[in-house]
């Protein structure tokens, strides 16, 4: 039978102070992050472009491309990280998946270095 402890209970704050943690996010200063990430990148061995993708608005999205052969036919890959995340997520992975073939990794719009466009309003979630 399991034991159920209120809300205000050692236990039950233990168990999900984790989350009150990770929703007091502070989002970091642009320098940082891509200090962070030029860090993370210059593991990566072969030859990039970094590029910034212009979209609606001003926006644009951050866009890595990595091309190994200009007469290769064979089908580019794209990369698309999780929530909260960016390129850099891919920095063990980037090597040998561009190793056969064009590949393609960005930061999805309001994450990573691409832009955070402000949004008037919020309808539904999900």
């Amino acid at each position: 039978m399991a034991v159920v402890q209120p809300a205000g209970s050692e236990a039950a704050s233990g168990m999900f102070g984790w989350m009150r943690s990770w929703w007091n996010w502070c989002p970091t200063s642009e320098l940082l992050l891509k200090q962070a990430e030029e860090r993370l990148i210059s593991y990566v061995h072969t030859a990039y472009e970094d590029k910034i993708v212009s979209i609606s608005k001003g926006n644009f999205i951050r866009t890595i491309c990595m091309k190994q052969d200009t007469e290769n036919e064979k089908t580019p890959l794209v990369m698309v990280h999780g929530f909260g995340s960016g390129v850099g997520l891919w920095v063990k992975n980037l090597d040998a998946l561009s190793s056969q073939r064009t590949l393609f990794a960005f930061d999805v719009l309001g994450f990573g270095r691409s832009s955070r466009p402000k949004l008037a309003s919020i309808r539904c979630f999900g």
